[in-house]
């Protein structure tokens, strides 16, 4: 296991401003780290607003006034004002950052209020490409709880997400549709590995204290991620892949998704997916970060197997970890996510 890789030299690319000055206003006080822009703007400023926003996309999703309606009761009853107005008291931004020439879009959540400095949690994201970007939605659902609780939540979008469809607000429309894509655990591991760089550089934080936070694919970006780098203190993954090739067996049609990320896929099959699946190498990992696995045994995107034989490897193994599965539930925990953020809290208060 080799140590995180450093910011030696300081490529600028489109994003990167220069000469560089430190910026009061900036979270992140690092010159490749640009575009900082507050996630609490235009249509997400106010309550009414993000109700009305949604409104509108759900009228154009449906014809009839009554599914628009009942849509929107149920988006209300599910993030209410009560707890918009609980998560406006976060810190939120978005921002741009360089890896090794290739623009990146991240993001970064705070408590305000810290009397403290803050540990911090990588957030790797699921999905593929545009798919599964973290968007307000999922930052309200998923991050913003764990936030507030007393962490700092900094997350990569991983190259190539945010192409033509991105909403123009972000002002990077059709650029990235040019650059690197995403390699599905490729180079985009740098991705994730350059914002340890940068940690040192938000205000607030203890940059001893780090754990890391996968959901789905992200748990594959964090088991390479902790193969990689020597200062993790705990993992955190929430139905994560951990053998790509029996995944593959039971879900065929990701297949399409490996053709088209991973490159020399269709010579090396085998290999490459091996390279990504944490079941073939458990003995790389450090032996003193605790894991804390989460599943839906109900999980048809991925099977709740890839967590109880992970499980079983890491006990084979004297590796610190905890399962938890749910009976009867989904791949986004539908019907436990309240319990599911308590186990989160209490793995990362315990060992960050």
């Amino acid at each position: 296991m080799s140590l995180f890789l450093t910011t030696t030299a300081l490529t600028f690319s489109l994003f990167v401003l220069a000469p560089f000055s430190t910026n009061p206003s900036m979270l992140i006080q690092h010159p490749l780290v640009t575009q900082e822009q507050d996630c609490f703007h235009e249509s997400y400023s106010e309550y009414d607003l993000w109700v009305e926003h949604t409104r509108q996309r759900f009228k154009q999703a449906y014809h009839a006034e009554t599914a628009v309606d009942k849509s929107l009761a149920l988006f209300k009853s599910r993030y209410s004002k009560e707890k918009f107005d609980t998560y406006k008291k976060l810190t939120c931004r978005t921002f741009s950052y360089d890896v090794d020439g290739v623009p990146v879009q991240g993001y970064v959540i705070k408590p305000k209020h810290m009397p403290r400095s803050l540990p911090v949690v990588i957030f790797n994201r699921g999905g593929n490409g545009n798919f599964g970007g973290v968007r307000f939605l999922s930052m309200f659902k998923t991050l913003f709880p764990i936030a507030e609780q007393g962490f700092v939540i900094f997350g990569s979008q991983y190259r190539g997400t945010f192409s033509d469809k991105i909403d123009s607000k972000y002002g990077f429309q059709g650029y990235y549709a040019k650059q690197p894509q995403d390699e599905f655990g490729g180079k985009d591991i740098q991705d994730v590995i350059r914002l340890i760089d940068y940690i040192p550089s938000i205000v607030g934080v203890d940059p001893k204290r780090i754990g890391l936070f996968g959901w789905s694919r992200g748990g594959m970006q964090s088991y390479l991620v902790l193969k990689q780098v020597e200062n993790i203190k705990a993992v955190v993954t929430v139905a994560g892949n951990s053998d790509l090739l029996a995944g593959l067996s039971q879900r065929p049609d990701m297949e399409r998704v490996y053709k088209k990320r991973i490159p020399n896929y269709q010579q090396n099959k085998t290999s490459e997916l091996e390279k990504r699946s944490v079941i073939k190498w458990v003995d790389k990992l450090p032996t003193n970060v605790p894991i804390l696995l989460l599943h839906g045994s109900d999980d048809r995107r991925v099977d709740v197997s890839h967590s109880i034989i992970l499980a079983d490897k890491l006990k084979q193994h004297n590796l610190s970890h905890k399962l938890v599965v749910y009976d009867r539930d989904d791949h986004g925990l539908t019907h436990n996510k309240e319990q599911a953020n308590q186990e989160i809290v209490s793995w990362f208060k315990q060992h960050l």
